[in-house]
């Protein structure tokens, strides 16, 4: 059995330790509020001391010294959400992973859900993707968008060649429209868009050569966010043991944080802004 130590972000934190018993592959050595782990060093290395492995949920933003020292006690880690970092110090934590050669596992509502789990194996490059979203509010955007490039990074893997941004905001609506080119030679067609009526939504089509595309519907309904969550733990399980699973790293996080960067960037010109 794996012992996974818990850091949950609210002060009961039940539906954590839930999440985990419900795999008889981790025993839990602990769990910790945000309260706890800010008032005790030591209740943090106990347990650390006491664990292989630690669930982290949180709410887009992490201690980075924690996390450091985490990977310097070579412990693995399971993100329940990516987070919002420098990119400097991603690539500390990228060093301080290699050294302690240690896994990050990164959760996903896009990779995770069993639809593209089932044909990530079966996809060839170059590929065209074409992703619709449509959100309820923009304050969700970043982080959805985060998410998106986060799973385009991953799924293609050669990292992005050249990234043209549209957008068009309004009192009431706000399209983002993204242009992705690849080094492999695939693109990918992104568009968001949120309306005073809107409801959440994703749609994603996959385009291969001589193949039947691939259409895939992700909801963020609680039973299918709650269910690619269970996905990552399995595939998290599998890497813990030496066996081939999909994983998401923080060389993933460093090449989608460093596309969100540059979309950020080409926004400013119209004055444009993904976080209000």
């Amino acid at each position: 059995m794996i012992r996974i130590g818990i850091l949950n972000k609210s002060q009961i934190g039940v539906e954590y330790i839930q999440k985990i018993q419900q795999f008889k592959e981790f025993k839990i050595s602990g769990s910790l509020n945000p309260e706890e782990c800010e008032k005790s060093q030591y209740a943090k290395e106990s347990l650390l001391e006491n664990s292989e492995a630690v669930y982290i949920a949180h709410n887009g933003t992490l201690e980075k010294d924690f996390l450091k020292m985490i990977l310097r006690k070579s412990k693995n880690i399971f993100l329940q959400q990516a987070f919002f970092s420098k990119l400097t110090d991603i690539k500390e934590l990228i060093s301080l992973q290699q050294e302690a050669e240690c896994i990050v596992q990164i959760n996903n509502p896009y990779l995770f859900t069993s639809d593209v789990l089932k044909i990530s194996s079966t996809l060839e490059k170059p590929q065209l993707t074409e992703i619709s979203i449509n959100l309820e509010e923009k304050g969700k955007l970043e982080f959805e968008l985060l998410n998106v490039l986060l799973y385009l990074s991953k799924t293609d893997n050669s990292g992005y060649r050249k990234i043209d941004v549209f957008a068009l905001q309004g009192e009431k609506h706000f399209l983002l429209n993204l242009h992705m080119q690849f080094i492999s030679g695939s693109v990918a067609q992104l568009n968001i868009y949120m309306g005073e009526k809107s409801k959440s939504s994703c749609k994603v089509s996959i385009f291969q050569k001589d193949k039947v595309p691939v259409n895939i519907e992700i909801t963020n309904s609680e039973t299918q966010v709650s269910a690619s969550e269970k996905n990552s733990l399995k595939e998290f399980i599998k890497s813990h043991k030496n066996k081939d699973a999909t994983t998401l790293s923080l060389n993933d996080l460093h090449l989608a944080l460093s596309a969100l960067h540059e979309i950020k960037e080409k926004l400013k010109y119209p004055n444009i802004s993904l976080s209000n």
